[in-house]
């Protein structure tokens, strides 16, 4: 590949994939674009790992010695180098950065720490909802039809799985409410 590509990266992680498949690749990394970007520039969608320590787990002890250990400043950048990801650490030590392999870690970090930071939509059709968005970019990607077209076809499949899960919802609604409201109490 030569010359200037335009694209949307999925994260700070497909910095891995660059280097594996085209490591010539000239890119750079940007704010995903937003409607009104006076009102809510560097839109950023954030996601994380999580470790815990499940209910019932067999050394819990163990288990938050270990989380604490991850969790030391060093390990955690040790950590994040090795998987070319940035820390989630509000302060890092510069040697990080100098080390760190990604050029545009910088950009990530910033994008990340933005007000203007969302996080995946609690939905419960995420998963087909992401689905239909790949083959969207998919299509795009492979000019087989334009983003407005894909875009459109993934808004009305997924109104339509929307509006069938929110009938299912008020079907259930009141019983489940009270069946959680029960659970919270005993």
């Amino acid at each position: 590949l030569s010359g200037k590509v335009a694209m949307v990266l999925d994260g700070v992680w497909t910095y891995n994939f660059i280097q594996k498949y085209a490591p010539h690749l000239d890119w750079d990394a940007a704010p995903f674009p937003a409607e009104d970007a006076d009102a809510r520039p560097s839109l950023t969608v954030v996601e994380t790992e999580t470790l815990v320590i499940p209910k019932g787990a067999r050394h819990p002890k163990e288990a938050f010695e270990f989380i604490q250990y991850v969790n030391r400043p060093e390990v955690l950048e040790k950590l994040n180098l090795a998987q070319k990801k940035f820390s989630p650490l509000k302060e890092v030590s510069e040697a990080f950065y100098q080390q760190h392999p990604n050029p545009r870690i910088k950009t990530f970090v910033e994008l990340a720490q933005s007000p203007n930071t969302r996080t995946l939509p609690p939905l419960s059709i995420w998963a087909e909802y992401s689905a239909e968005m790949q083959v969207a970019i998919d299509r795009v990607l492979s000019l087989a039809e334009s983003p407005e077209s894909a875009l459109n076809k993934v808004q009305n499949r997924m109104q339509r799985k929307f509006d069938r899960n929110l009938r299912r919802w008020d079907a259930v609604r009141d019983e489940r409410l009270q069946e959680w409201s029960n659970h919270d109490t005993n």
